[in-house]
C-alpha cells in the first residue's frame, strides 16, 4: 500500500511538473520566432515612401498620362495575402529540398509590369507589379543565386490609384 502512495504521489508530480503553461505564445498555430532583423520604425518607412513619391511617382504619372488618356495613376504599392506569402514560403521550401538545395534560402523581390484593364476606360494598359523569386545562398556562396527551377509568386493586388499612404491604417 505504501509503495503505491508513493508511486502515484511520484506519478502526480511528474504531470504537474512536466505540464508546462507557456502564456508566451498565445497561437500555438503562430510560430514563436525572433523578430527579423530588418525591422524598420513606421518613421523610416515614411521617408522612404516619401522620397520615391518625390524621385519616381510624380516621373511615372507625367510620362504614363500622356500614353494612357484616362491613366489612373502609377501604383506605389502591392498588396499580398499574408496566407499566400506563407503558402509560398512553403512551396519554395519543399522545392529546395526536393531538389536537393542546401543552403540558406530567400527571396528577392522584381519591379514588374503587367497589363490590366483600367477600371474606367476598360482599356488595357501596363501596370507596376513586383514578383518574388526563390533565392539560395549556399555556405562557401558570396551572393545569393535565383532558384531557376521554382516558380515566381505574383498574385499580389496594386492599387490604382493608389491613395493609401504607409502610415495610415489602424492601431491598438
Amino acid at each position: 500500500m505504501k509503495l503505491n502512495f508513493l508511486t502515484i504521489l511520484c506519478f502526480g508530480i511528474f504531470l504537474f511538473t512536466s505540464c508546462k503553461n507557456d502564456d508566451s505564445n498565445p497561437n500555438p498555430n503562430i510560430p514563436n520566432l525572433p523578430n527579423p532583423e530588418g525591422l524598420i520604425s513606421v518613421q523610416e518607412a515614411t521617408a522612404m515612401e516619401e522620397a520615391y513619391k518625390l524621385e519616381f511617382y510624380n516621373i511615372l504619372n507625367d510620362v504614363k498620362l500622356n500614353n494612357y488618356p484616362g491613366f489612373e495613376g502609377a501604383g506605389r504599392y502591392v498588396w499580398f495575402d499574408l496566407d499566400e506569402v506563407k503558402q509560398y514560403i512553403a512551396y519554395v521550401e519543399r522545392h529546395a529540398a526536393e531538389n536537393g538545395y542546401n543552403g540558406n534560402l530567400g527571396l528577392r523581390v522584381y519591379m514588374g509590369a503587367k497589363v490590366q484593364n483600367n477600371s474606367i476606360s476598360g482599356n488595357p494598359e501596363p501596370r507596376q507589379t513586383v514578383f518574388f523569386v526563390p533565392t539560395i545562398k549556399g555556405p562557401n556562396d558570396d551572393i545569393d543565386r535565383n532558384i531557376l527551377s521554382a516558380e515566381r509568386l505574383n498574385l499580389g493586388g496594386a492599387g490604382v490609384p493608389d491613395s493609401v499612404d504607409s502610415n495610415v491604417g489602424i492601431s491598438n
